[in-house]
């Protein structure tokens, strides 16, 4: 069809996948992350979504059209409210981790077998940008962001956890990394 195709599972049934999602659809690794379709595309708030076996595809202002599966979909469902849209179209990396981060309106989410896939936003997500992000001595994350709490309970700063260290930010401060054996004190 020129403006769509139908898919067909025991699962699902018989599911018409609308333009311009099958066009990326059609891509045999997008195919393969998602699975079959489970629901037809609804409208959920600004975009356009449609559920699969392992994954959605999301067509909206941000970003015509892109897809999520696997551990980068996972965390998505628990960070969406916060990263907002996704702005690129599949999860980019290298030939090694072929979905190593996808790029969202307000963050990014980074994966790999190894780490588990993780949120990065804001100004530590900058400064994590700054300092070469998963290919610098920082690594990958292996935290999303959580509060650094006073000794009194009360919110004072944000971290984020890397292989290699761990960016903290507050108001006072801004966004510093810490190596090394400072972090275990």
């Amino acid at each position: 069809f020129a403006k769509g195709m139908i898919v067909w599972s025991h699962e699902g049934g018989a599911r018409a996948i609308l333009a311009p999602l099958h066009e990326l659809y059609a891509v045999p690794r997008v195919r393969s992350g998602l699975g079959f379709p489970i629901v037809d595309e609804a409208r959920v708030g600004e975009a356009r979504v449609q559920l699969f076996e392992r994954g959605a595809m999301f067509s909206s202002k941000v970003a015509s059209r892109s897809a999520l599966w696997g551990s980068i979909y996972r965390c998505y469902l628990t960070h969406a409210q916060l990263l907002g849209l996704p702005t690129s179209a599949v999860p980019v990396g290298s030939q090694a981790n072929p979905d190593l981060a996808m790029q969202f309106e307000r963050g990014r989410i980074y994966a790999s077998p190894q780490t588990g896939a993780f949120e990065v936003h804001g100004l530590i997500h900058e400064h994590y940008l700054s300092a070469s992000a998963s290919a610098g001595r920082l690594g990958l994350p292996i935290s999303d962001e959580e509060a650094v709490r006073s000794a009194s309970g009360s919110e004072i700063g944000r971290v984020s956890e890397f292989e290699g260290g761990a960016i903290y930010y507050s108001v006072n401060t801004g966004a510093h990394e810490l190596h090394g054996p400072i972090l275990h004190t």
